[in-house]
């Protein structure tokens, strides 16, 4: 497949993940849908769904599926991203162990600060997610087309303040339709 329609699509599919993320953000913040405590709702999964187990260690059969499910999810979007920057076979292998490296420092991170990233707002994280995947989709779907951005790379970060700035307006017009 020809790395311009790859990108195309690869950007297609961030542009897809990151509005849905970014619109339920929004959505969030203007009070048009609840806001959500992850830490709450895994308390509660855990006390509705555990198995007990012989020896008295309880199983989550169902955080066990929705952590599975979630690291699927989000292994596709890491893949996708890969794929999109490898541009040759020299630099597949400069990519892939850019992304494990990436992969080893999230797990180590994610051990010894798994109870302060509790703490980080998931709709903030929600929304700078939203933001990031949106403009990346945005510069590759251009890319796809061959189109060259006049500041290069830099072009994403006008993107992310760009679309985060009408994120933003978007709920200040929200809150004041609704009052």
């Amino acid at each position: 497949m020809p790395l311009a329609k790859l990108k195309f699509i690869i950007g297609f599919f961030l542009i897809v993940f990151g509005f849905k993320w970014l619109k339920k953000s929004v959505l969030r913040v203007a009070g048009i849908l609840p806001l959500r405590n992850e830490v709450v709702i895994y308390d509660n999964y855990i006390k509705n769904f555990s198995i007990k187990k012989k020896d008295g260690k309880t199983f989550d059969l169902l955080a066990y599926i929705v952590s599975a499910k979630a690291v699927f999810i989000e292994g596709i979007e890491v893949v996708l991203i890969v794929v999109a920057l490898s541009t040759t076979g020299s630099s597949m292998i400069a990519v892939s162990l850019g992304a494990f490296s990436s992969l080893l420092l999230v797990i180590v991170l994610g051990i010894v600060y798994h109870k302060p990233l509790a703490r980080v707002p998931e709709n903030s994280l929600k929304f700078g997610v939203g933001a990031l995947l949106t403009s990346f989709g945005i510069f590759w779907i251009g890319e796809g087309v061959n189109y060259r951005w006049p500041l290069g790379n830099w072009t994403i970060l006008i993107f992310v303040l760009s679309i985060s700035t009408l994120a933003v307006l978007c709920i200040y017009h929200l809150k004041k339709i609704r009052s």
